[in-house]
């Protein structure tokens, strides 16, 4: 189940809002037969919130009240099934998690009132920050036939992360030059002319969690000349 930017707009509303009413279907109370008006109150915060990449994370409601219904509470991201990197506390709907990747990310919070028509919905919006990255130093002329040597420059890297390289297919090198599997740098003596450019495959595994990066010729490019 996709959420578009529309539905998206108008579930923030609500949430804005904070309240939802429901009529509760088989139920009924002694002065009300056959049905009442369930009034609840679900509302977290209807601003981004910034998270930390690979970090935990605990997001609380702002108000929870189901007027002593009992219920319950779940949660779905965009592909509209449960979201391995979150889970939500069923009595006090506190949100907690890690962000697997790095830009925004929906999670949606429904509750379920027993014995309530349809479980109602509110949006929470979170912007993940890498505070990783991964390149290679700016654009530069090498001579053939003489050792060279371009180093992966690395940010954001903490200790105890999991670094790992693999290759690129994008990659392009001249020959007698190779990306050292080990440190991410570009390395060995050209033989041959021409414009070539450096792509790695990088993988960082922090808390049990792994993401990918790929550090590529954007910014670096080789120039091989006499």
């Amino acid at each position: 189940m996709q959420h578009d930017t529309t539905r998206r707009a108008a579930l923030t509303s609500l949430a804005a809002a904070g309240l939802w009413g429901l009529t509760a279907c088989g139920g009924g109370d002694d002065n009300k037969p056959g049905g009442d008006t369930v009034r609840v109150v679900l509302e977290y915060p209807k601003d981004l919130i910034n998270v930390e990449w690979l970090k935990p994370f605990t997001i609380a409601p702002l108000a929870l009240d189901t007027q002593g219904h009992s219920y319950t509470l779940s949660l779905t991201d965009d592909s509209g099934q449960a979201p391995s990197w979150a889970t939500i506390n069923q009595k006090t709907g506190v949100i907690t998690g890690q962000a697997p990747k790095d830009g925004e990310l929906w999670l949606y919070v429904w509750l379920h009132i027993r014995n309530g028509a349809n479980p109602v919905n509110t949006p929470v919006r979170l912007f993940s920050g890498a505070g990783i990255g991964f390149s290679y130093s700016p654009s530069g002329q090498y001579a053939m036939n003489k050792p060279m040597s371009i180093p992966l420059e690395a940010k954001g890297l903490k200790p105890g992360d999991v670094v790992k390289y693999t290759p690129h297919p994008n990659a392009r090198l001249p020959r007698g030059v190779v990306i050292n599997m080990s440190t991410g740098a570009v390395e060995g003596t050209p033989t041959e002319m021409g414009t070539f450019s450096p792509w790695l495959n990088i993988t960082v595994t922090r808390n049990g969690m792994t993401v990918p990066f790929v550090a590529n010729c954007n910014s670096a490019v080789i120039f091989l000349g006499n």
